[in-house]
């Protein structure tokens, strides 16, 4: 005979996981605001910095055949 504790065997499991959802979500969740933020001003912030150093103007893309030449794209005239 099993014991009584071997038919809790996929309750107790699906009940863990399912707490692991809740409070990771939770714990988690906080990320999901400062993160996209962080990484937006990182990358505009790599960018100005790519633009500098490489003769770019970084709003304009000025002068338009370099910035071409650099992304390995074909200037049409």
């Amino acid at each position: 005979m099993i014991g009584a504790g071997a038919d809790m065997g996929i309750e107790l499991e699906l009940g863990v996981l399912r707490g692991i959802c809740v409070l990771g979500t939770s714990f988690f969740g906080i990320f999901e605001m400062v993160l996209p933020i962080a990484l937006g001003l990182g990358g505009m912030i790599f960018h100005l910095v790519w633009c500098r150093r490489h003769g770019i103007h970084p709003l304009e893309a000025t002068p338009r055949r370099r910035y071409y030449a650099l992304r390995r794209w074909d200037w049409v005239e």
